[in-house]
C-alpha cells in the first residue's frame, strides 16, 4: 500500500496540538489574553478576529477532526484493493478487527489513569484549588472528581467509553466513540454501496441529510467528516469504471483552489460571526472545525512543497507514536506535569515554559515505549482476530 507519510506527519502535529490544548487550561488559561493584550490587541473584536488564527496553535477539537477524516480515508484504501479484498476478505477483516485496534491500547491508557487515581497521584483538584479562580471554576476542576473501582473501571473501559462515550478514567477518550461509530459507518456503506455505479450521489444525499441533522445536534457533523474522508477515498482509489459523477469529484478533491476555498470560507464565516454578524451556534461549530478540518488536510495533501514538509523524519515520528500519545498524555500532565509545577521547586520566571518542555518530552518517551509495548501488540492481536474471521467467512 502507497504510504501517506505526509499524513503521518500531520497526525503528529495534530497530537501535539491537542495536548498544547490541554496544557493552557491546566496551567496557562489566560495565555492568550495575555498576549494579546501585550501586543496591544485591546478591542473585544479586534481580539475575536485574531484568535481565529491564535487558536489554531492551543484548540485540541479541530485537530479530532483531522484524525477522523484521515482516518475513513486510510480505512478504506484497501477496501478498493481488488486483490486484497476478493470476496469482501479484507472488510470482514477490517471491520471484526477495529473494536480490538482501538479497545487494547484504550484500556492499557485507562490503566495508567486508574493506578495513579488509585494512588493519589492524579493532582489537577488539587492544582485547580491551588491556582484559584478561573480554574477552580473552570476545565481543570470537571475532572476525576470521583472514587475509581474495579468494576467501574472496567466496566467504563471495555464498554462504555466506545458506547455511549464515557471517559471517566482518560478523558481523551471522549473521541473513541465517534472513532468506532464512523469507522463502521465506512465499513457498512462499502458493504452496501461500495459497487453501486450511484453511490456518489447516495454519498452526497446522506452527508446532506447528516448536515441538516448537525444543525441540531453537533454530533452528526462528526460524520459528515467520515462521510467525506469516503467519497474522497473512493474517488481516488477506487478503480470501476462508469461510476457517475466519480471523475468530477475526485477532480475537485485534486484541486488546488479546494482546501484555499475551503479555508477562506472557514475562516471568513468564523470571523465575520466574531465581529459583525452572529450565526447560529451550530452553524459556528460546522464553519470552524470540519470545514477547516477538511481544509487543511487537503491543503498538504495537494500541494506538493507542503506534502514534503510534512513528510520529514521528526513529523513522520511524531505520527507513528500519535495514537499512543493522545492516549497518554493526560494522565502524564495530569500526574507528573503538575507534580513538577507544585512540589519540584522550579521558581525560574520562564517555570511554566520549563515545564512545558520537560513535560514534553518525558510524554514523547514514554509514549515511544507505549508505542512499542501496547500499541504495537494491540495491531499484532487485532490483526490476527481479523484475519481468523475473514479465514471463516
Amino acid at each position: 500500500m502507497k504510504k501517506y507519510m505526509h499524513f503521518e506527519g500531520l497526525r503528529g502535529i495534530a497530537a501535539f496540538i491537542v495536548f498544547i490544548a490541554h496544557f493552557k487550561p491546566t496551567f496557562c488559561t489566560d495565555i492568550n489574553k495575555n498576549f494579546l493584550n501585550n501586543i496591544g490587541a485591546g478591542g473585544i473584536k479586534e481580539q475575536a478576529f485574531l484568535e481565529n488564527f491564535l487558536s489554531l496553535l492551543y484548540e485540541g477539537t479541530l485537530p479530532v477532526f483531522i484524525f477522523w477524516l484521515m482516518s475513513a480515508y486510510v480505512i478504506l484504501i484497501k477496501l478498493f484493493d481488488v486483490s486484497r479484498n476478493s470476496n469482501n476478505r479484507y472488510l470482514i477483516e477490517a471491520s471484526t478487527k477495529r473494536y480490538f485496534r482501538l479497545a487494547i491500547p484504550v484500556f492499557f491508557s485507562s490503566l495508567l489513569c486508574f493506578i495513579l487515581l488509585k494512588t493519589n497521584l492524579i493532582y489537577n483538584n488539587e492544582l485547580a484549588n491551588y491556582l484559584g479562580k478561573g480554574y477552580q471554576d473552570g476545565w481543570l476542576n470537571l475532572w476525576y472528581n470521583f472514587v475509581p473501582g474495579t468494576i467501574h473501571f472496567l466496566k467504563t473501559t471495555i464498554v462504555e467509553v466506545f458506547i455511549p462515550g464515557n471517559s471517566n478514567y482518560n478523558i481523551a477518550l471522549w473521541t473513541m466513540n465517534p472513532e468506532l461509530l464512523g469507522s463502521f459507518l465506512c465499513f457498512g456503506l462499502f458493504a452496501v454501496i461500495g459497487k453501486n455505479k450511484q453511490r456518489f450521489s447516495l454519498y452526497i444525499t446522506i452527508c446532506i441529510f447528516l448536515m441538516i441533522a448537525g444543525i441540531r445536534d453537533t454530533t452528526y457533523f462528526y460524520y459528515v467528516v467520515f462521510l467525506i474522508g469516503i467519497i474522497w477515498c473512493d474517488s481516488i482509489n477506487s478503480t470501476d469504471d462508469g461510476i457517475y459523477l466519480k471523475e468530477k469529484i475526485k477532480n475537485i478533491f485534486n484541486a488546488r483552489v479546494t482546501p484555499i476555498f475551503l479555508l477562506l470560507t472557514g475562516f471568513g464565516v468564523t470571523i465575520l460571526s466574531d465581529t459583525l454578524f452572529p450565526i447560529h451556534k451550530n452553524l459556528y461549530f460546522f464553519f470552524t472545525f470540519p470545514v477547516k478540518a477538511i481544509g487543511f488536510t487537503l491543503l498538504i495533501n495537494n500541494f506538493e512543497s507542503i506534502k514534503k514538509l510534512f513528510s520529514i523524519k521528526p513529523l513522520t515520528f511524531m505520527g507513528k507514536i500519535s495514537f499512543s500519545f493522545y492516549l497518554i498524555h493526560i494522565p502524564v500532565m495530569f500526574s507528573f506535569g503538575i507534580y513538577l509545577f507544585m512540589y519540584a521547586g522550579i521558581s525560574s520566571p520562564y517555570k511554566i515554559l520549563i515545564i512545558f518542555f520537560i513535560l514534553t518530552f518525558v510524554t514523547i518517551v514514554l509514549s515511544y515505549f507505549f508505542m512499542k509495548l501496547v500499541d504495537k501488540k494491540a495491531i499484532s492481536i487485532s490483526d490476527r482476530i481479523g484475519k481468523y474471521f475473514a479465514n471463516n467467512q
